[in-house]
């Protein structure tokens, strides 16, 4: 016990002890942390990163995918348009102008990669929003109605025996 109390300023470890061990030993602590800390931020910057990339990657084969898609459609209606000529001469032709319609957005598509597409989109947004909200709106209202009478044909399959449809309206406001 004698030695413990000895009056050596020394730890264990030989290093002094006194009032600037734990000052030093929080600084230390401190930057392991901060080192730490940017470790993170730079592991999460480059995963984050590589996830985009990946992304992107992907998104572009997807977009090549349809370009392809959307030539073989435009193949599929020359055909038609071909078997329309016989019967239909303008028909056909309509058919086949629609055909290379199809063609010319697929041949664009393939050139293009996604942020391409997006920017385009965006700048078309920004010169027609009238045209775009209007085109919006139409999609809205198709949907709309598809869901209604998606939703009409169950219940006159879930219940025939309550009339039609108009009946079952008619409950449905009394109620």
């Amino acid at each position: 016990m004698a030695a413990e109390h000895s009056g050596d300023d020394t730890s264990s470890s030989g290093s002094p002890v006194g009032d600037h061990e734990p000052s030093e030993a929080v600084s230390e602590a401190s930057n392991l942390v901060r080192d730490g800390k940017e470790k993170a931020k730079s592991a999460a910057a480059d995963a984050a990163s590589t996830v985009t990339d990946i992304s992107r990657e992907f998104l572009d084969r997807q977009l090549g995918t349809g370009a392809t898609t959307a030539g073989h459609l435009a193949n599929s209606i020359r055909v038609a348009a071909d078997n329309l000529q016989r019967e239909s001469p303008v028909l056909g032709g309509v058919m086949r102008g629609l055909a290379n319609t199809v063609d010319s957005y697929a041949d664009d598509l393939k050139d293009q990669t996604v942020e391409q597409l997006v920017h385009s989109a965006s700048d078309f947004t920004r010169r027609r929003p009238a045209l775009v909200f209007g085109l919006a709106a139409l999609v809205g209202f198709f949907t709309f109605r598809t869901v209604k009478n998606t939703a009409a044909v169950e219940v006159r399959r879930r219940s025939p025996s309550e009339g039609t449809m108009a009946d079952v309206e008619a409950r449905r406001e009394d109620q």
